[in-house]
């Protein structure tokens, strides 16, 4: 208890915690049950609605673009022939004998079955991560299922999906269990409900009391997310505020007679504008600057855009933003066609789960192209942004990618302490890898681990990351930027970047890359009093070998068809090297949510000395480092040398 009011006021005294007070207010109303009450908790109350608001209802918004929209869409695989759903890589039943929506999924178990704000989840350990029973209630296997038919067996997909749909509705009475906690995951839920409608009405498939009892569901799915959405204001103004209020528009928009649903319309427009203009960077990333989350926002604001009724400024707004913020999704397209792993990435989708981010990016980009009429450019060699450096040459598949985000204070949730973070793929194939996400709730230590600075491939001081995350999201510090400034050509990548997070220190690194000789030398330096330890952290993708060849200076790193050796030139006394692929706790690989495995992570220790030190990765069987009387360093080959001074002012790369 002592620990966590000592937390809390360094938070407060950070003042990073905007949404405290509000978070307070919410745990007083729980605790008193004022929240309750204010969610009319009575299902006599929840069902209550003046038939006029239901005249005139048409949840079918998405029917003139349906097949524009799904016509190149590569559908995951529908459920196995025993009914088996993947959820995160997990295997979970759907067929309506056998399906427990309330079940924990990766433990056993279920979550309570009472009003949504009497549910205490994030402190229900024992049932594990709560979004697994909210991704199967997206049951985005709907649309899967409809779109995958292609009309042809309409009718028996039909059948499947109106089971599915009654069968949650039946248990799930309004307002009680986990599946009303998240205004995003009920918008979700709405938002799959008319894409699947809208598929397989073409074929006239739902009879009317089906659809009556769709029209109501959706009414009550928007009354509760209207009354909630402040909340997300106050504490969430990220991807989920984008999220709450494209689902509140497109669900009004079902409704054009209904007062109420005018307001939620009204509501709704006056969010998506703000957020439009708050929460996207001039480059046209999202400033959580998570490329996951990017893909994530832009099939919210599809939707939208796409609705049939959304009014034409609104759409033409949203127009502009998914062309500049798509564009973002091509220059930054890495070698295996996804987009780089950085900051919380949960495999978040409205559309279609359990496909990858190559699938996804390819797809919204092909979405852009058809129906906003902006073709594809034919190369992507290089783009830079205030955050991202990158390279990558398109015929080689050699790419390196420079990660020097700001804290997107003060909603840093989904933030990590990374800065001046390097990605390396070479002939396609990745070497330095981001560790990932894993998890959020139910996952012990590991939640704050992936996000601390050591398990990103930068370094720590006195064994202190850039920032302490705390409670999962939640933080002690800022992990700001400082000064960079870099170029990116044909042939290199050439940056420079910095940050003062440590406490009386600046961190400066160096990077450049060379596509010619495919090399990548990285100088990194701590300005510092004398004696600090540091410790750098290199990760490697779990599909190579890294092996010492000579203790301290050389590692060989092979996988399939590619091979390249990282040198330590310098004085190998003052450092230590240590390699390892499963004890220590850096070693944890998240390639997908939920999923664990290892990799190999190279540690480098010394004590701040005034020297730099360099990391080298080239296919030379040596790396030499020598420092002239003028402290240039250069550092060098038989085939190439690099020049540089202690200060930065000089820098050249000469073939020898």
């Amino acid at each position: 208890m002592i620990s966590r009011i000592a937390r809390t006021f360094r938070e407060l005294r950070l003042r990073h915690r905007r949404d405290t007070a509000a978070r307070l207010r919410q745990a007083f109303r729980v605790k008193t049950g004022l929240l309750k009450r204010s969610y009319l908790a009575e299902p006599s109350a929840w069902t209550s609605i003046d038939q006029d608001d239901l005249e005139g209802g048409d949840p079918d918004l998405f029917s003139a673009v349906v097949d524009d929209v799904f016509a190149d869409v590569a559908v995951p695989p529908e459920p196995n022939a025993d009914g088996r759903y993947r959820v995160f890589g997990r295997d979970v039943s759907v067929l309506p004998q056998r399906l427990d929506w309330h079940a924990a999924i990766v433990a056993d178990g279920s979550w309570p079955q009472t009003h949504w704000t009497e549910i205490p989840f994030k402190s229900l350990t024992n049932l594990g991560d709560i979004k697994y029973a909210w991704e199967l209630a997206r049951q985005q296997m709907l649309l899967s299922w409809a779109v995958g038919s292609r009309r042809e067996s309409a009718p028996a997909c039909a059948k499947r999906v109106r089971d599915t749909m009654v069968h949650f509705w039946d248990n799930n009475p309004r307002e009680i269990g986990i599946h009303y906690i998240s205004n995003m995951e009920i918008g979700i839920r709405s938002l799959v409900w008319l894409w699947t409608l809208s598929q397989c009405q073409q074929a006239g498939c739902f009879d009317d009391e089906f659809c009556v009892r769709l029209v109501r569901e959706l009414y009550l799915n928007g009354r509760h997310i209207a009354q909630k959405i402040q909340f997300t204001e106050d504490t969430g103004r990220n991807n989920h505020l984008i999220g709450d209020a494209a689902s509140l528009y497109v669900i009004a928009l079902v409704f054009p007679q209904s007062r109420e649903s005018t307001g939620w319309k009204k509501q709704a427009d006056a969010i998506l504008r703000e957020c439009l203009d708050q929460q996207f960077l001039t480059s046209g990333m999202h400033f959580e600057c998570s490329f996951g989350y990017l893909c994530f926002v832009l099939e919210f604001l599809w939707c939208v855009y796409l609705a049939d009724g959304t009014d034409s400024d609104l759409k033409k707004k949203i127009g502009t933003q998914l062309s500049q913020s798509t564009r973002q999704l091509e220059a930054f397209a890495t070698p295996t066609g996804g987009v780089p792993a950085i900051n919380d990435d949960d495999d978040g989708y409205v559309f279609f789960p359990n496909r990858c981010r190559e699938q996804q990016r390819q797809w919204l980009v092909g979405l852009r192209n058809k129906l906003l009429g902006e073709p594809s450019p034919a190369v992507h060699v290089r783009a830079a942004t205030d955050d991202f450096h990158f390279f990558h040459d398109t015929s080689s598949g050699c790419a390196v990618f420079v990660d020097h985000h700001g804290d997107p204070f003060p909603d840093s949730g989904h933030n990590h302490a990374s800065l001046l973070h390097v990605l390396f793929w070479l002939d396609g194939q990745p070497i330095l890898v981001d560790s990932g996400t894993y998890g959020y709730n139910g996952t012990g230590p590991l939640r704050n681990q992936f996000r601390s600075t050591s398990f990103h491939n930068t370094l720590t001081l006195d064994n202190l990351g850039q920032a302490e995350p705390s409670r999962g999201f939640g933080w002690l510090g800022l992990a700001s930027s400082g000064p960079s400034a870099g170029f990116v050509t044909d042939e290199s990548l050439t940056y420079s970047g910095s940050h003062s997070c440590f406490q009386n220190a600046t961190h400066n690194r160096f990077i450049y890359w060379n596509q010619k000789y495919r090399v990548l030398a990285i100088r990194d330096s701590v300005q510092c009093q004398a004696g600090r330890g540091v410790d750098q952290y290199w990760h490697f993708s779990p599909q190579v070998r890294v092996e010492t060849t000579k203790a301290n200076e050389v590692l060989t790193v092979a996988g399939e068809d590619v091979e390249v050796r990282v040198h330590f030139p310098g004085r190998p006394d003052t450092t230590v090297v240590h390699v390892d692929r499963q004890q220590l706790p850096q070693c944890a690989f998240g390639p997908a949510y939920g999923v664990l495995q290892n990799k190999p992570v190279v540690r480098r220790s010394w004590a701040t000395d005034g020297e730099a030190r360099w990391t080298v990765f080239a296919a030379a069987a040596s790396v030499s480092l020598t420092r002239s009387l003028n402290d240039v360093e250069v550092i060098a080959t038989d085939r190439w040398r690099i020049q540089f001074d202690a200060e930065g002012n000089i820098f050249n790369f000469h073939e020898s």
